[in-house]
């Protein structure tokens, strides 16, 4: 996500601005997987979209992390530095790996998103005999 440049200034004072905000995320393979996984804590994941692109290069994650404790009444903040609002991130994926569109899978457990991404069997090496 392109950040803004007062975006920066925002940061350096520690400020939320009404601008999206970038979950941390971790992308790690294992045997049989690519493993997308975000921090997003307080989400509810009925707000949440995650898309896979046409060419399996990358994968859209965007949602909304509300704060529900201002509504009921004006809170005045000494601190704040959660920040709520809209998100909208891609994430790339590995180049070397082959994805299984048929076998995703996300879940939501305690604050983490993660996402599995199947491989697909085609990334196999496969030994070739020479007949004689």
């Amino acid at each position: 996500m392109r950040k803004f440049p007062d975006d920066l200034f925002f940061d350096m004072f520690n400020i939320n601005s009404d601008r999206a905000w970038d979950p941390k995320c971790d992308i790690y393979e294992t045997e049989k997987y690519v493993v997308i996984k975000l921090e997003v804590s307080g989400l509810n994941p009925n707000n949440v979209e995650i898309t896979l692109s046409n060419d399996n290069r990358s994968l859209n994650v965007k949602g909304v992390r509300n704060d529900d404790d201002t509504e009921e009444e004006k809170i005045h903040y000494h601190q704040m530095q959660i920040v709520y609002g809209m998100f909208d991130t891609d994430i790339d994926l590995p180049n070397n790996v082959i994805i299984d569109r048929n076998e995703i899978n996300a879940k939501y457990k305690d604050g983490m998103l993660i996402v599995k991404l199947a491989k697909s069997i085609k990334n196999k090496p496969m030994s070739i005999k020479i007949e004689d």
